[in-house]
């Protein structure tokens, strides 16, 4: 159920557009591979260096906070977002800002990056247009969700287990747990789509928590993009996550109930 997208920071009249293009249907041209960050060689650097902290990204114990960077440790080129659509927050001014950027858990006492998020948010804004990014910690800061959307789906959704330290020590990629549940739902609510009807449907996750004991909660959107007259699915589901003796999460689904239509509007709104 994803869409392929690309992203674009355009200037048009002086102001900075990140534009991202969803392309349902169609496979993305062959691209030059992205650099992927060496954790070994960051992990040296301060991380102040190459790196800004995101905006209420901070774990509740104020030792870990989230960063965005480049990927090699050099210096980025930060551009100031107008101050008319901002809060005087900065991004990364690249060419394509969602290829060359990184993001990072750092350890806020000792300057240092301890790991790399799966997430390529690229600014200290939460959100940048239709590009949005939420870093959502547990109540004892050693559970952390990302999430990272578009104006039509959810990109990245990914659960971590957190040591004190900032190693993370296990990882689950909630999202093809969320559009199984949506398109289970989907087939409910409209058994007469096709397959080739329900490719088009694609999943954005919203109000992400997570408790101390791992229990994951979300709400789940399904629609299929421009098409206003199409079914669309809002679900609140909730997930268990337990660790297991390989070093992985497990994850068993607890709850998948519908959202009453009010219900939905008024959380849209």
């Amino acid at each position: 159920m994803r869409h392929p997208f690309q992203l674009r920071a355009i200037y048009w009249g002086g102001f900075l557009l990140l534009v991202s293009l969803a392309i349902p249907g169609h496979a993305e041209p062959p691209a030059a591979p992205v650099k992927k960050p060496n954790l070994e060689h960051l992990a040296k650097l301060p991380a102040s260096e190459f790196t800004k902290i995101v905006n209420s990204s901070r774990s509740p114990d104020k030792r870990l906070a989230i960063g965005v960077g480049s990927l090699d440790g050099s210096k980025p080129k930060w551009e100031q977002v107008p101050p008319e659509y901002d809060d005087g927050t900065s991004v990364l001014a690249y060419d394509e800002a969602a290829d060359h950027a990184g993001n990072y858990l750092i350890d806020v006492g000792t300057n240092r990056v301890t790991a790399v998020l799966d997430a390529k948010h690229f600014g200290t804004r939460d959100h940048y247009n239709h590009e949005s990014a939420k870093f959502v910690w547990s109540a004892n800061s050693r559970w952390l969700v990302e999430v990272q959307s578009w104006k039509w789906c959810t990109a990245v959704c990914s659960v971590h287990r957190v040591s004190p330290e900032g190693r993370l020590l296990a990882r689950l990629d909630f999202l093809p747990l969320a559009e199984k549940a949506a398109l289970a739902q989907l087939r409910k609510q409209a058994p007469k789509l096709t397959e080739e009807q329900r490719r088009k449907y694609a999943v954005t996750i919203e109000d992400a928590t997570i408790s101390n004991d791992g229990k994951l909660t979300a709400k789940l959107r399904a629609d299929a993009g421009k098409d206003e007259n199409s079914e669309y699915v809002n679900l609140s589901v909730a997930v268990k996550l337990e660790a297991t003796k390989d070093g992985t999460l497990s994850a068993q689904v607890i709850k998948a109930e519908p959202i009453k239509e009010e219900a939905a509007e008024r959380s849209s709104e």
